[in-house]
């Protein structure tokens, strides 16, 4: 097993009560159970529904996709490690490349929700469209996973070290100065970039909607509000206001969450150069991390109405066959 010799791994013992180990174990299977079924119900429901294939839905099945890889096949990976630590250093450093790929791929899908609902608020229906054309969505997909795809890497070229973190538990950058530099690197430009993009563009999102409400409140003093035309309008106008907010408020519940889940263990992290937080500390606040990815699906499923329309649509269908 490849491990750094410093401070961290040569002061430190590993004293975790049998108990507490079961406790984790169960809890993150529960997570998985959950998480396999949520992301699972969301990709089913998204495909077989044709009102939901558009840019936003195929984005949330991207993010699914990625949470279910967690759930699926690194959550089993990491209670195997809980049980038993010896894991082979090369199997452990793949597994470990694959658990920062997958959550810089989550990152990167958050913000291209968000970025996409930015640009059908602001931008208008014909330029939107050429946008998100399926060439484009492919294009940034790829490109996403190609920025991604270096950061993980960068202990192969000298920079950080991955394998099997000893007061984690799991196969994730090293309990050494070598792993927490690449935990400050992939923290600061991962999920400090990814949090600033999000609250700038769900801001923006919410001051156009604001703004085009003023608007119609203003033109609705300025006509005749008896008016046929005028009232088949500004419904329109504020249905479409109205599911703005719903689908921005929504992304900011998911990245609250998020944050929630990862912003105590990024503070701690940065904290920890010569290891001082208490491991019993980390590991809880680790198990937040794995929170997230079985939470989404649970979000999105009970905040969107036009998700759970669908769903009431299909259930019939699927309890019927």
């Amino acid at each position: 097993m490849k491990m750094t010799e410093s401070f961290c791994n040569a002061s430190f013992v590993d004293e975790s009560p049998v108990g507490v180990v079961i406790v984790e174990c169960i809890y993150i299977s529960l997570l998985s159970v959950l998480g396999i079924f949520g992301n699972l119900f969301v990709i089913t429901v998204v495909i077989y529904t044709k009102s939901l294939h558009n840019p936003h839905y195929f984005f949330l099945c991207n993010l699914s996709g990625f949470d279910l890889f967690t759930n699926g096949f690194l959550m089993p990976i990491f209670i195997t490690t809980l049980i038993d630590v010896n894991v082979t250093a090369g199997f452990c450093e793949v597994i470990a490349y694959l658990r920062l790929w997958t959550v810089g791929m989550v990152l990167c899908t958050l913000s291209l929700m968000s970025f996409n609902r930015f640009m059908k608020v602001v931008l208008k229906k014909e330029t939107y469209r050429r946008f998100t054309s399926k060439r484009w969505i492919l294009l940034m997909i790829v490109s996403t996973g190609c920025i991604t795809c270096p950061l993980p890497l960068t202990p192969l070229w000298g920079f950080g070290e991955v394998g099997f973190n000893v007061g984690l538990h799991h196969c994730t950058f090293t309990y050494s100065y070598d792993g927490w530099l690449l935990a400050v690197l992939l923290e600061s430009v991962g999920l400090g970039v990814t949090v600033l993009l999000l609250f700038i563009t769900n801001y923006v999102i919410f001051k156009t909607v604001r703004d085009s409400k003023r608007r119609v409140d203003l033109q609705s003093n300025s006509v005749n509000k008896n008016s046929f035309a005028f009232n088949i309008g500004t419904g329109t106008v504020r249905q479409k206001q109205k599911d703005n907010n719903k689908v921005a408020s929504i992304m900011l519940a998911m990245i609250f969450t998020f944050m929630i889940c990862w912003l105590p263990f990024s503070i701690a992290m940065f904290f920890n150069q010569n290891c001082t937080v208490p491991v019993p500390l980390l590991r809880f606040m680790d198990l937040l991390v794995w929170t997230n990815s079985t939470i989404d699906p649970f979000i999105y499923a009970y905040c969107n109405s036009q998700f759970l329309k669908a769903v009431k649509r299909l259930l019939p269908n699927w309890l019927n066959a």
